[in-house]
């Protein structure tokens, strides 16, 4: 029988927002679709996002393709801010909404990454990314 382990990193998509410090709690998600302002902490962490239908095709892939008990990230290689994201999303309402960061960022200090290396998966399985990210954020406010 043949497995694989995989390591999903940040998603979007319906139902979750986003599953990471960007739009997580309920205060925020609530004050998101009144179309108040928007915390978003510091705004340096970088991370990359990829569309829950995104994940569905890659996880399939791994189920029926991949080599056994090799693993892969799963994931998305681009890079944003959290600030960036928060940004991208505030400008599909009308009016815009405003993004306020809350906390000042230490420059002697790099951002955190969670940027995953997805060439083995890409380079094996084929993977690649479908639903770019301001899709990925249109559909999941339509579907919120």
């Amino acid at each position: 029988m043949n497995f694989g382990v995989c390591h999903v990193h940040t998603l979007i998509g319906g139902g979750a927002m986003f599953l990471n410090d960007t739009f997580s709690h309920e205060a925020r998600i609530k004050c998101f679709f009144n179309h108040h302002e928007q915390a978003c902490g510091f705004g340096t962490s970088r991370r990359s996002y990829l569309y829950a239908a995104d994940l569905a095709v890659r996880l399939w892939t791994i189920l029926f393709k991949c080599q056994s008990c090799r693993s892969y990230n799963v994931g998305s290689e681009g890079s944003l801010s959290i600030a960036e994201v928060a940004e991208q999303v505030a400008e599909q309402f009308k009016p815009k909404l405003k993004v306020d960061i809350r906390m000042e960022s230490d420059p002697q200090k790099l951002p955190e990454r969670y940027i995953p290396d997805i060439s083995r998966a890409r380079n094996e399985l084929g993977f690649k990314k479908y639903i770019p990210l301001p899709d990925a954020i249109l559909r999941t406010i339509r579907w919120n």
